[in-house]
């Protein structure tokens, strides 16, 4: 085990001595757990400090101390060296004041905690620790703290730390300023994005957790009155809206369903009916109530149709008797060459006689009828027959 004073060595000075276990018999001492862990508070650790630096490289030699301070007054590059040897791991601490004034060139061996190096402050104080595990081959860094006025240099070299004051200056309040508490736990006055309601409030002997009387903060009540609940339906004649303005659109956007909706706005009985199904006003099935079905066609108390003529098929045609006088013609032969219908007649000249249509076809001669005259009931006129003069 590595001693930690050999009394061989040079004596060190009472303050930075251990106090040790002595046994009864003058034996080896040793150092109790306890006495190593307030090591750290009792001696502190070594303050390495750079002072002002503005150019060039500046090593940080850890070998001086792993609590470092510096002032940045220009552009320049650090670097760091003499770390514990791996696989000891190493943390230390850098506090830098101005450190956003001019340009920091880290080591290329330093990781930063969320990917890139943080913004310094150009006027104020930033801390940063630094941490490694392989002998400095490489580093993590970090940004612990950046609120300015937290600690001055004075502080860092005095070694003392002095709290902000807590005293609130309210003389530069506006109407409508907010008091808020601030990262480092002073209190001040803001004025919040858009403007808002001022707030007066005896605040002594308050906590956060402490609820406030509306009537204790000045303007909320009046800044409240023509508020409405959120989600809930203008219905004051100043709303300006549709659904503010008419009852309508108040039950459109109150409706809890597509058919409420539908009611509101008057549109009830329209739905997905498919067109099929759909109905029809009253007044287009009155018309079609006075219209004739097409089955009616061509049938008895309907009406009639039309053949590939264009003419009412005989059929549908009453039994009417229309006749029509074919003429004069010599022979049979000339006879059956007429057209013509039930009812046509003619004169043949070799009878003497006429002659009708009786059947449908006038081509065939049983289709004629030849008409019969009675006998003259006078035979002859003074013993004449023949043509009497």
């Amino acid at each position: 085990m590595t001693a930690i004073w050999n009394a061989t060595g040079v004596t060190p000075a009472a303050t930075n001595r251990l106090p040790v276990d002595v046994s009864s018999s003058g034996g080896a001492s040793r150092v109790t757990m306890q006495q190593l862990a307030d090591l750290g508070v009792l001696v502190g650790e070594s303050h390495n400090a750079l002072g002002t630096i503005s150019s060039g490289t500046n090593d940080i030699d850890l070998s001086l101390g792993g609590f470092v301070s510096a002032t940045i007054g220009g552009a320049l590059t650090f670097t760091f060296s003499n770390p514990p040897a791996s696989p000891n791991g190493c943390e230390w601490v850098l506090v830098l004041t101005n450190g956003g004034s001019a340009v920091v060139t880290w080591p290329g061996s330093v990781t930063w905690v969320g990917g890139t190096a943080p913004t310094l402050q150009a006027s104020g104080i930033d801390v940063l620790r630094f941490y490694t595990v392989d002998g400095g081959t490489s580093w993590i860094g970090e940004l612990a703290f950046d609120e300015s006025g937290f600690l001055s240099p004075s502080d860092i070299a005095s070694g003392t730390i002095t709290p902000r004051a807590d005293d609130i200056d309210l003389s530069g309040g506006t109407d409508g300023d907010v008091l808020t508490v601030q990262a480092d736990g002073s209190l001040a006055l803001e004025t919040p994005a858009g403007g808002g309601a001022s707030v007066h409030a005896d605040l002594t002997g308050r906590d956060a957790n402490d609820s406030h009387p509306m009537s204790a903060i000045t303007g909320l009540v009046a800044a409240l009155a023509g508020k409405e609940t959120s989600g809930a339906v203008a219905t004051h004649n100043s709303d300006t809206s549709a659904h503010g303005q008419t009852a309508t659109g108040r039950a459109l956007v109150t409706a809890v369903s597509t058919a409420a909706a539908r009611t509101a706005i008057g549109l009830g009985n329209v739905d997905n009916t498919s067109d099929a199904n759909k109905p029809i006003s009253t007044a287009t099935q009155t018309a079609l109530d006075a219209k004739q079905s097409t089955s009616e066609k061509g049938s008895a108390n309907g009406y009639a149709s039309l053949d590939s003529g264009g003419k009412i098929p005989q059929a549908q045609l009453p039994a009417i008797a229309i006749t029509e006088y074919l003429g004069e013609v010599a022979n049979q032969t000339a006879m059956l060459a007429l057209s013509g219908q039930k009812g046509d007649w003619c004169i043949r000249s070799d009878t003497g006689a006429v002659w009708i249509i009786t059947g449908t076809d006038p081509t065939l001669l049983g289709s004629w009828t030849q008409i019969s005259y009675p006998a003259s009931p006078v035979t002859s006129v003074a013993g004449r027959t023949g043509d009497v003069t």
